[in-house]
């Protein structure tokens, strides 16, 4: 297994841990992975892409749109959808995030 799909992997598995505690917006995919220093942005999205497609591709989860601090706000995305901006922190515009689909098995409830 190559560095970049332990990479996905790692990304996945944190995420997953997180829909114990709900959504998981895709800037936090990003942000999980600055703490490797070796990586560029673009290697960092591109790692992040395809976190997200393989938990969606396992039904594990389901692409929205949210708005920062409105939790009522929710509307269904596409893959097509995600753009550079949605790996950016998020403003008052809608973002774009995971939400979990039905039990999540080894989600703790925690988020760090």
């Amino acid at each position: 297994m190559s560095r970049h799909d332990e990479l996905r992997d790692h990304v996945a598995r944190e995420a997953r841990d997180l829909f114990g505690a709900g959504d998981v917006g895709l800037y936090e995919f990003v942000d999980e992975l600055r703490q490797f220093d070796r990586l560029t942005d673009g290697e960092r999205t591109a790692i992040a892409r395809e976190a997200v497609v393989s938990l969606l591709e396992e039904g594990a989860c389901r692409l929205v749109w949210k708005v920062w601090a409105d939790t009522h706000y929710e509307e269904p995305a596409h893959l097509a959808d995600i753009t550079d901006v949605a790996w950016q922190v998020p403003t008052e515009k809608p973002y774009l995030a995971l939400e979990p689909v039905g039990e999540q098995p080894g989600a703790n409830g925690m988020r760090s």
